[in-house]
């Protein structure tokens, strides 16, 4: 419930929470066929990341949580020297209501993120789902491929969304996206921005599974994420533009 009344119980104060990451990461044969290093820092603990989340209640209807994170192993220089940076990070920003009636209970909400699925009011969905986290300097033990729902938009887009919460029973909500450029900027990561037509095709892989041959709503979550693991893979081999006629 708190999440979706928009975070906003409680009093009003500057609740900060620090979060830091340490790793090791140990493989059996550190060298692949060719003879290559596959994980640069393997048996070494590293400071992996640290964040700095910002949540709560801004006024009574509105209330927001925000993450900031710093990557000390981000990318590599032309050296091979590691390089940090900070970026925003999960983000959800709602206003909401409340209508108590005699025999209703109604919570209509709106929306605004920067991952689709952090908005998940039970959280269990891709973005709070396991693997919670990887190694920074070595991909043993990384998923090779991914439906783009899991990770692939995360901090390159822009989501807005209205909800409703019945009775504690009934739950539903709509958000579209788009790429987190302009005004939006500041609630983009790291990584290069996603064209729109990558948006588009996430959009249109979902109404397909929402309003086409799927006769169950429960599963279309399911086929969504089935979609984009092809596509996804069809990508890495094909110019990006490819993914909008291929879905």
């Amino acid at each position: 419930m708190f999440k979706l009344n928009g975070y906003t119980f409680g009093e009003r104060t500057i609740p900060v929470v620090v979060m830091a990451m340490l790793d090791v990461t140990r493989t059996r044969l550190n060298h692949d066929a060719s003879g290559n290093i596959v994980s640069p820092k393997d048996g070494l603990p590293i400071f992996d990341s640290a964040s700095i989340f910002l949540a709560g209640k801004i006024t009574d209807r509105i209330g927001a949580f925000t993450q900031f994170t710093y990557s000390n192993y981000d990318h590599q220089g032309g050296d091979g020297s590691w390089i940090g940076h900070w970026a925003s990070d999960n983000m959800d920003f709602r206003c909401v209501d409340r209508i108590i009636g005699n025999a209703s209970d109604l919570i209509p909400g709106t929306t605004l993120h920067n991952d689709p699925t952090v908005q998940d009011v039970w959280n269990g969905s891709p973005a709070w789902s396991y693997p919670y986290a990887s190694s920074s300097t070595s991909t043993v033990g990384s998923p090779q491929f991914l439906p783009i729902l899991e990770g692939t938009l995360a901090q390159q887009v822009v989501g807005a969304g209205g909800y409703l919460y019945w009775n504690r029973t009934v739950y539903a909500e709509l958000s579209l996206y788009s790429t987190a450029d302009g005004i939006w900027s500041f609630i983009r990561g790291i990584g290069s921005s996603l064209a729109d037509e990558t948006i588009i095709g996430a959009i249109i892989a979902l109404a397909r599974n929402l309003l086409g041959q799927e006769s169950q709503l429960f599963r279309s979550f399911d086929a969504f994420r089935d979609d984009f693991t092809l596509a996804v893979r069809r990508q890495r081999a094909a110019p990006r533009r490819s993914l909008v006629r291929r879905i």
